[in-house]
């Protein structure tokens, strides 16, 4: 999803929230994505599958990854373990999608949940404040 530009996001304040909003939950998915490529490093290369699939693989790497945190292993007991690459699909490569209507009407959505006060935060105003 696309911030609103600073042109715009400087003269509304919901649109300066979206944005800070969205920032905060991509550096929240990239940092528990990173802990997952480190224990996981087959995430540190692109895969041929199929995208339905992905959304399994990251759920299991991150339910195996909280089993392992659970438990006490010793550095000596840790082996790599490499994914064969004949269980991978390939598949072809889809082109990227430009940005679209329904992009600026999900992101206008959100934009009104978070300045709601089902969906604002108490912390969002004066970080918002803060960073302008």
């Amino acid at each position: 999803m696309k911030p609103y530009s600073k042109n715009h996001a400087s003269q509304d304040r919901s649109k300066r929230i979206f944005n800070y909003r969205l920032s905060r939950a991509r550096r929240t998915s990239e940092n528990a994505f990173g802990i997952l490529c480190q224990r996981f490093r087959i995430f540190f290369s692109p895969m041929a599958v199929n995208p339905r699939v992905v959304d399994k693989l990251v759920m299991s790497a991150c339910i195996i990854h909280n089993m392992m945190s659970s438990l006490v292993i010793h550095d000596s007991d840790r082996n790599t373990l490499e994914m064969p690459s004949e269980n991978v699909i390939p598949m072809a490569r889809i082109p990227g999608r430009s940005y679209n209507i329904n992009g600026s009407v999900t992101r206008d959505l959100f934009k009104q949940y978070f300045n709601s006060d089902h969906g604002s935060v108490p912390w969002q105003d004066s970080e918002v404040d803060r960073t302008s």
